[in-house]
């Protein structure tokens, strides 16, 4: 039955509804009308209003960990205008780990074109769909240099090479890095000769810097221009060399000197020969630069 109570009622209810949009819902002993809110809104539970809802916007609190993936966002659906100040922290969008093993444990299923950072080989790399690569570098990231101004000499035997004649030593951030190599030597021997270098790596021979195996003849690395019968300059013999240590222990590289002569006979870096004490006479310097390059 139908009755007066029932009537009032309905009369109350219609009466709430006012404007497009509205929502009525029944609070503490009456109907309480919502107004509609504004464009992206979304309705919300709130004991505190009197009628036990509200419209507002969702912070990142109210969103579980896994609630909102990227197959769940269309291209352009959010853009920055939708997005609190602070809805988007530092924590949240974190691409450092400390090493490999912990951002798999962050991203255990990483997206194609996700970046990251490690810091224990500080090194960036990409996710290229199957796994982690490295980005592309060339960054210098240190330079270490010795210049000689003094002299060296050595009595070398044909087919061998001098001990150090200038050395420095370098050690690389990360074992993926490359060690560009540049060095300048002034170096002959007696004055009917011309000299050689070799570029030297923890005390061996640094056989990619140089040239193939052929029969009993020496490697080396470069060599001088054509002999002074008059002794009166060290030629300059450059060396530019890309090298690969894989490793980040200190590593020393040093050129040694060698001749053509077919016996033995003296080195000398950075003076001629005879070095007669006359004006035409130069003592010259020689350099060994060592440059670190990102992989």
């Amino acid at each position: 039955m139908f009755t007066a109570l029932d009537a009032d009622e309905a009369n109350e209810l219609t009466s709430a509804f006012g404007s497009k949009g509205d929502l009525v819902s029944y609070g503490s002993s009456t109907f309480e009308t919502l107004g509609v809110g504004t464009n992206d809104e979304v309705l919300i539970a709130d004991s505190g209003e009197a009628s036990g809802l509200k419209w507002g916007a969702v912070d990142t609190a109210q969103l579980a960990d896994d609630a909102v993936t990227t197959a769940k966002i269309d291209d352009g659906a959010v853009d920055t205008a939708q997005l609190a100040d602070d809805a988007v922290t530092s924590p949240k969008i974190s691409l450092a780990y400390a090493d490999a093993s912990a951002r798999t444990t962050a991203l255990p299923s990483p997206a194609e074109g996700d970046l990251s950072y490690l810091s224990d080989t500080d090194s960036v790399e990409v996710y290229d769909g199957s796994a982690w690569a490295a980005v592309a570098g060339g960054k210098i990231l240190q330079i270490v240099s010795t210049t000689e101004t003094g002299t060296f000499s050595a009595s070398v035997t044909t087919g061998t090479y001098s001990t150090a004649a200038i050395s420095t030593t370098i050690t690389p951030s990360s074992t993926a890095s490359k060690v560009l190599i540049l060095a300048q030597v002034s170096a002959r021997p007696s004055a009917t000769y011309v000299a050689n270098a070799a570029l030297f790596r923890g005390g061996s021979l640094l056989t990619g810097a140089a040239g193939d195996a052929a029969g009993s003849r020496r490697r080396g690395t470069s060599g001088a221009g054509a002999g002074d019968t008059a002794d009166r300059l060290a030629p300059t013999i450059p060396i530019v060399y890309l090298d690969s240590p894989n490793t980040t222990s200190a590593t020393t590289y040093d050129v040694r000197l060698g001749h053509n002569n077919n016996g033995t006979d003296t080195v000398y870096l950075n003076r001629t020969s005879g070095d007669a004490n006359f004006s035409s006479i130069a003592r010259l310097i020689s350099s060994l630069t060592l440059i670190e390059v990102s992989a």
